[in-house]
Protein backbone atom coordinates (compact mmCIF):
# COMPACT_ATOMS: atom_id res chain seq x y z
CA UNK A 1 0.00 0.00 0.00
CA UNK A 2 2.93 2.34 0.70
CA UNK A 3 4.18 2.06 -2.89
CA UNK A 4 0.66 2.65 -4.21
CA UNK A 5 0.34 5.86 -2.16
CA UNK A 6 3.62 7.25 -3.54
CA UNK A 7 2.79 6.17 -7.10
CA UNK A 8 -0.67 7.74 -6.93
CA UNK A 9 0.71 11.08 -5.74
CA UNK A 10 3.34 11.18 -8.49
CA UNK A 11 0.72 10.48 -11.18
CA UNK A 12 -1.52 13.24 -9.83
CA UNK A 13 1.36 15.72 -9.57
CA UNK A 14 2.67 15.23 -13.10
CA UNK A 15 -0.76 15.01 -14.67
CA UNK A 16 -1.79 18.35 -13.17
CA UNK A 17 1.48 20.23 -13.60
CA UNK A 18 0.47 21.54 -17.03
CA UNK A 19 -2.76 23.08 -15.69
CA UNK A 20 -3.36 25.87 -13.17
CA UNK A 21 -1.90 23.85 -10.30
CA UNK A 22 1.05 24.78 -8.10
CA UNK A 23 3.43 22.34 -6.39
CA UNK A 24 5.11 23.03 -3.04
CA UNK A 25 6.60 21.15 -0.13
CA UNK A 26 7.99 21.24 3.37
CA UNK A 27 10.48 19.18 5.32
CA UNK A 28 10.61 18.96 9.10
CA UNK A 29 13.14 17.62 11.58
CA UNK A 30 12.05 17.31 15.21
CA UNK A 31 14.08 16.21 18.22
CA UNK A 32 12.03 15.19 21.27
CA UNK A 33 13.13 14.10 24.74
CA UNK A 34 10.73 12.55 27.25
CA UNK A 35 10.98 11.24 30.79
CA UNK A 36 8.31 8.55 30.27
CA UNK A 37 8.56 7.10 26.77
CA UNK A 38 5.92 4.37 27.20
CA UNK A 39 3.52 6.25 29.52
CA UNK A 40 4.29 3.89 32.40
CA UNK A 41 2.87 4.08 35.90
CA UNK A 42 6.11 3.00 37.58
CA UNK A 43 9.70 2.50 36.44
CA UNK A 44 9.67 5.54 34.18
CA UNK A 45 12.08 5.29 31.26
CA UNK A 46 13.62 8.34 29.62
CA UNK A 47 14.32 8.35 25.92
CA UNK A 48 14.81 10.68 22.96
CA UNK A 49 13.69 10.33 19.38
CA UNK A 50 13.95 12.09 16.05
CA UNK A 51 11.00 12.61 13.71
CA UNK A 52 11.44 13.24 9.99
CA UNK A 53 8.59 14.76 7.99
CA UNK A 54 8.13 15.35 4.27
CA UNK A 55 5.02 17.22 3.09
CA UNK A 56 4.32 17.52 -0.65
CA UNK A 57 1.25 19.14 -2.15
CA UNK A 58 -0.25 20.27 -5.40
CA UNK A 59 -3.27 22.58 -5.50
CA UNK A 60 -5.49 24.89 -7.49
CA UNK A 61 -8.19 27.31 -6.34
CA UNK A 62 -10.49 24.68 -4.82
CA UNK A 63 -8.49 21.43 -4.64
CA UNK A 64 -5.44 20.41 -2.65
CA UNK A 65 -3.70 17.02 -2.79
CA UNK A 66 -1.20 16.25 -0.04
CA UNK A 67 1.33 13.50 0.59
CA UNK A 68 2.82 13.24 4.08
CA UNK A 69 5.68 10.91 4.97
CA UNK A 70 6.88 10.61 8.56
CA UNK A 71 9.56 8.53 10.25
CA UNK A 72 10.18 8.17 13.99
CA UNK A 73 13.54 6.88 15.26
CA UNK A 74 14.07 6.23 18.99
CA UNK A 75 17.46 6.12 20.66
CA UNK A 76 16.69 3.21 23.00
CA UNK A 77 13.08 2.06 22.57
CA UNK A 78 13.66 0.95 19.00
CA UNK A 79 10.44 -1.11 18.97
CA UNK A 80 8.64 2.26 18.67
CA UNK A 81 10.39 3.10 15.37
CA UNK A 82 7.80 3.55 12.64
CA UNK A 83 7.07 4.98 9.18
CA UNK A 84 3.77 6.65 8.29
CA UNK A 85 2.37 7.52 4.85
CA UNK A 86 -0.70 9.69 4.35
CA UNK A 87 -2.32 10.73 1.06
CA UNK A 88 -5.28 13.13 1.19
CA UNK A 89 -7.50 15.25 -1.02
CA UNK A 90 -9.05 18.50 0.16
CA UNK A 91 -11.98 20.19 -1.58
CA UNK A 92 -12.71 23.77 -0.52
CA UNK A 93 -15.47 25.19 -2.74
CA UNK A 94 -15.66 28.38 -0.66
CA UNK A 95 -14.50 29.94 2.62
CA UNK A 96 -17.40 28.37 4.53
CA UNK A 97 -17.02 24.69 3.65
CA UNK A 98 -14.18 22.18 3.45
CA UNK A 99 -13.99 18.42 2.75
CA UNK A 100 -11.01 16.12 3.39
CA UNK A 101 -10.63 12.51 2.26
CA UNK A 102 -7.52 10.46 2.91
CA UNK A 103 -5.85 7.07 3.19
CA UNK A 104 -2.92 6.21 5.44
CA UNK A 105 -0.65 3.42 6.60
CA UNK A 106 1.72 3.07 9.57
CA UNK A 107 4.42 0.39 9.72
CA UNK A 108 6.68 -0.53 12.62
CA UNK A 109 10.19 -1.78 11.88
CA UNK A 110 10.06 -4.43 14.60
CA UNK A 111 7.30 -6.74 15.75
CA UNK A 112 5.03 -4.44 17.77
CA UNK A 113 3.45 -5.29 21.09
CA UNK A 114 0.04 -6.59 20.04
CA UNK A 115 -1.80 -5.49 23.19
CA UNK A 116 -0.41 -1.94 22.99
CA UNK A 117 -3.04 0.55 21.82
CA UNK A 118 -0.82 2.54 19.48
CA UNK A 119 2.08 0.22 18.60
CA UNK A 120 0.72 -2.03 15.90
CA UNK A 121 0.84 -1.89 12.11
CA UNK A 122 -2.31 -0.29 10.77
CA UNK A 123 -3.90 1.27 7.69
CA UNK A 124 -7.13 3.14 7.18
CA UNK A 125 -9.47 5.59 5.54
CA UNK A 126 -10.58 8.96 6.92
CA UNK A 127 -13.03 11.70 5.98
CA UNK A 128 -13.90 15.04 7.57
CA UNK A 129 -15.97 18.09 6.71
CA UNK A 130 -15.66 21.54 8.28
CA UNK A 131 -18.15 24.41 8.36
CA UNK A 132 -16.79 27.90 9.10
CA UNK A 133 -18.66 31.06 10.03
CA UNK A 134 -16.81 34.38 9.92
CA UNK A 135 -18.30 37.11 12.07
CA UNK A 136 -15.54 39.59 11.22
CA UNK A 137 -11.86 39.62 10.32
CA UNK A 138 -11.06 38.97 14.00
CA UNK A 139 -13.75 36.41 14.91
CA UNK A 140 -14.81 33.08 13.46
CA UNK A 141 -16.37 29.83 14.57
CA UNK A 142 -16.15 26.35 13.10
CA UNK A 143 -17.65 22.88 13.34
CA UNK A 144 -15.96 19.67 12.16
CA UNK A 145 -17.40 16.20 11.66
CA UNK A 146 -14.95 13.37 11.05
CA UNK A 147 -15.05 9.62 10.35
CA UNK A 148 -12.13 7.21 10.55
CA UNK A 149 -11.72 3.50 9.80
CA UNK A 150 -8.49 1.90 11.05
CA UNK A 151 -7.51 -1.72 10.46
CA UNK A 152 -4.86 -3.19 12.75
CA UNK A 153 -4.18 -5.87 10.19
CA UNK A 154 -1.62 -7.83 12.25
CA UNK A 155 -4.20 -8.42 14.94
CA UNK A 156 -6.89 -11.05 14.46
CA UNK A 157 -9.79 -9.03 15.85
CA UNK A 158 -9.00 -5.31 15.81
CA UNK A 159 -10.75 -2.90 13.49
CA UNK A 160 -11.70 0.53 14.82
CA UNK A 161 -14.43 2.84 13.53
CA UNK A 162 -14.62 6.32 15.00
CA UNK A 163 -16.77 9.44 14.77
CA UNK A 164 -15.41 12.78 15.96
CA UNK A 165 -17.24 16.06 16.39
CA UNK A 166 -15.60 19.32 17.37
CA UNK A 167 -16.57 22.96 17.43
CA UNK A 168 -14.62 26.04 18.30
CA UNK A 169 -14.27 29.78 18.32
CA UNK A 170 -11.28 31.95 17.39
CA UNK A 171 -10.88 35.61 18.27
CA UNK A 172 -8.15 38.20 17.84
CA UNK A 173 -8.13 40.36 20.97
CA UNK A 174 -5.58 42.74 19.42
CA UNK A 175 -3.08 42.83 16.57
CA UNK A 176 -0.68 40.80 18.73
CA UNK A 177 -2.90 38.58 20.91
CA UNK A 178 -5.42 35.92 19.86
CA UNK A 179 -7.08 32.93 21.46
CA UNK A 180 -9.13 29.90 20.50
CA UNK A 181 -11.41 27.57 22.42
CA UNK A 182 -12.58 24.14 21.27
CA UNK A 183 -14.87 21.37 22.45
CA UNK A 184 -14.61 17.83 21.05
CA UNK A 185 -16.62 14.64 21.33
CA UNK A 186 -15.57 11.26 19.96
CA UNK A 187 -16.84 7.70 19.73
CA UNK A 188 -14.76 4.61 18.94
CA UNK A 189 -16.34 1.26 18.13
CA UNK A 190 -13.85 -1.61 17.90
CA UNK A 191 -14.23 -5.25 16.95
CA UNK A 192 -12.06 -5.78 20.03
CA UNK A 193 -14.64 -4.41 22.45
CA UNK A 194 -12.07 -3.58 25.13
CA UNK A 195 -11.01 -0.58 22.98
CA UNK A 196 -14.52 0.79 22.42
CA UNK A 197 -15.01 4.11 24.21
CA UNK A 198 -16.32 7.63 24.07
CA UNK A 199 -14.30 10.74 24.89
CA UNK A 200 -14.96 14.43 25.29
CA UNK A 201 -13.21 17.54 26.48
CA UNK A 202 -12.31 21.20 25.95
CA UNK A 203 -9.10 22.87 24.85
CA UNK A 204 -7.90 26.47 25.11
CA UNK A 205 -4.93 28.25 23.54
CA UNK A 206 -3.45 31.75 23.43
CA UNK A 207 -1.01 33.15 20.88
CA UNK A 208 1.06 36.32 21.26
CA UNK A 209 3.27 37.93 18.60
CA UNK A 210 6.25 39.86 19.96
CA UNK A 211 7.45 40.88 16.50
CA UNK A 212 6.81 39.89 12.90
CA UNK A 213 9.29 37.02 13.32
CA UNK A 214 8.78 35.88 16.94
CA UNK A 215 5.66 34.55 18.65
CA UNK A 216 4.74 32.49 21.70
CA UNK A 217 1.78 30.30 22.53
CA UNK A 218 0.31 28.43 25.47
CA UNK A 219 -2.38 25.77 25.31
CA UNK A 220 -4.12 23.24 27.51
CA UNK A 221 -6.65 20.45 27.01
CA UNK A 222 -8.71 18.06 29.12
CA UNK A 223 -9.99 14.76 27.70
CA UNK A 224 -12.27 12.38 29.57
CA UNK A 225 -12.47 8.80 28.23
CA UNK A 226 -14.90 6.09 29.33
CA UNK A 227 -14.38 2.50 28.08
CA UNK A 228 -17.35 0.26 27.37
CA UNK A 229 -15.74 -3.10 28.10
CA UNK A 230 -12.22 -2.41 29.37
CA UNK A 231 -12.45 -3.52 32.98
CA UNK A 232 -10.34 -4.19 36.06
CA UNK A 233 -10.99 -5.86 39.40
CA UNK A 234 -10.96 -4.41 42.90
CA UNK A 235 -11.70 -5.95 46.25
CA UNK A 236 -14.35 -4.32 48.44
CA UNK A 237 -15.22 -5.93 51.78
CA UNK A 238 -13.71 -9.22 50.67
CA UNK A 239 -15.74 -9.18 47.47
CA UNK A 240 -14.41 -8.90 43.93
CA UNK A 241 -15.89 -5.94 42.04
CA UNK A 242 -15.63 -5.47 38.26
CA UNK A 243 -15.08 -1.81 37.27
CA UNK A 244 -15.24 -0.18 33.86
CA UNK A 245 -12.16 1.90 33.26
CA UNK A 246 -12.28 5.70 33.03
CA UNK A 247 -9.44 8.10 32.31
CA UNK A 248 -8.92 11.86 32.39
CA UNK A 249 -5.92 13.29 30.52
CA UNK A 250 -4.81 16.87 31.21
CA UNK A 251 -2.18 18.28 28.84
CA UNK A 252 -0.49 21.67 28.76
CA UNK A 253 2.01 23.09 26.31
CA UNK A 254 4.07 26.24 25.98
CA UNK A 255 6.06 27.10 22.88
CA UNK A 256 8.13 29.70 21.07
CA UNK A 257 8.14 30.07 17.26
CA UNK A 258 10.84 31.98 15.40
CA UNK A 259 10.52 33.00 11.74
CA UNK A 260 13.74 34.98 11.68
CA UNK A 261 15.10 32.97 8.75
CA UNK A 262 13.01 33.06 5.60
CA UNK A 263 11.17 29.77 4.98
CA UNK A 264 12.92 28.11 7.96
CA UNK A 265 10.70 28.47 11.07
CA UNK A 266 12.04 27.05 14.34
CA UNK A 267 9.74 25.91 17.17
CA UNK A 268 10.74 25.09 20.76
CA UNK A 269 8.12 23.69 23.11
CA UNK A 270 7.59 22.00 26.47
CA UNK A 271 4.63 19.67 27.07
CA UNK A 272 3.29 18.10 30.27
CA UNK A 273 0.74 15.28 30.53
CA UNK A 274 -1.11 13.90 33.54
CA UNK A 275 -3.41 10.94 33.05
CA UNK A 276 -5.71 10.10 35.97
CA UNK A 277 -7.75 6.90 36.12
CA UNK A 278 -9.92 4.84 38.43
CA UNK A 279 -7.56 2.01 37.40
CA UNK A 280 -4.23 2.64 39.19
CA UNK A 281 -2.38 0.76 36.44
CA UNK A 282 -3.38 3.36 33.83
CA UNK A 283 -2.42 6.57 35.64
CA UNK A 284 0.81 8.22 34.53
CA UNK A 285 2.68 11.52 34.16
CA UNK A 286 5.07 12.57 31.42
CA UNK A 287 7.05 15.56 30.18
CA UNK A 288 8.30 16.20 26.67
CA UNK A 289 10.71 18.81 25.33
CA UNK A 290 11.12 19.25 21.58
CA UNK A 291 12.82 21.38 18.95
CA UNK A 292 11.49 21.52 15.40
CA UNK A 293 13.16 22.99 12.30
CA UNK A 294 11.06 23.30 9.16
CA UNK A 295 12.23 23.86 5.56
CA UNK A 296 9.75 25.17 3.01
CA UNK A 297 10.25 24.91 -0.72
Amino acid sequence: MTTKILFTFLIITFSTSSFAWTVSGRGDLTYTKTNNVNSSVNNLKSDAYKSFYLHLQTKDETNRIRLKIKGDRYNETTSNNSNTFDLSWQLKPNNKREHNLGIYQQNYQEDPTIDNYSSSNNRGLKYSTTFTKEFSEEKLSYFTLGFNYKNYYQQINRKDRSIDLSGGFENSLSTDLSFSIDLSLGFISSTDSSYSNYNLGPSLSFNYSFTDTLEAYISSSLIYTAYSNQTFETTVRNRTVINKEQQTLFSSEIGLVSNHFDNIPITIKQQSNKNSSNNPESAYKSRLFSINVSFRF
